[in-house]
């Protein structure tokens, strides 16, 4: 949830855990929005929370907090700055590093460091693997489309055929 106009766009080859469809709500600043700080919080949304959380991407001015205007509740976590979403199942803590314009499409890539991970327990499998599936995060198909995840299958490690 940012007031500045931003897109958080992420590789899953910097972290396996990102999927680049996963609907996120964002909280915190970035240095477009408050040059004060330079932390910010990805939390995952859930089916029932898609309303709320198509909502936050309105243009409010920098001094109204999408928190006031949705049935989302902060949660501040272990002395992190940025306050998390109360109830998301998947949470992350970042600290910004860096930003590039992409002035194709008139974005911002974000860089980022992951400080704090929070998961719900139900969440993660014996090999440490998120589900998303079971946390209940849903994707979101262009701008105003969402849709549930289902787990289709897991495979090894790729390696070239011989």
């Amino acid at each position: 949830m940012f007031s500045a106009p931003m897109r958080l766009i992420m590789s899953t080859a910097c972290h396996p855990v990102f999927s680049r469809c996963v609907s996120y709500l964002l909280t915190g600043s970035i240095p477009n929005s408050n040059p004060t700080t330079k932390f910010f919080t990805v939390n995952h949304v859930k089916s029932d929370d898609i309303e709320d959380a198509h909502h936050t991407s309105a243009k409010y001015p920098k001094e109204i907090s999408e928190f006031d205007k949705t049935k989302f509740k902060a949660e501040y976590l272990d002395g992190f700055i940025a306050p998390y979403v109360k109830g998301s199942n998947v949470r992350f803590g970042c600290k910004y590093l860096n930003e590039y314009d992409i002035k194709e499409n008139n974005t911002i890539l974000v860089v980022a460091s992951i400080e704090h991970l929070y998961v719900d327990e139900k969440s993660i499998g014996e090999d440490g693997w998120i589900r998303l599936d079971k946390a209940k995060t849903v994707t979101i198909n262009g701008l105003d489309g969402y849709a549930e995840t289902k787990l289709i299958d897991r495979f090894k490690y790729a390696r070239p055929k011989k």
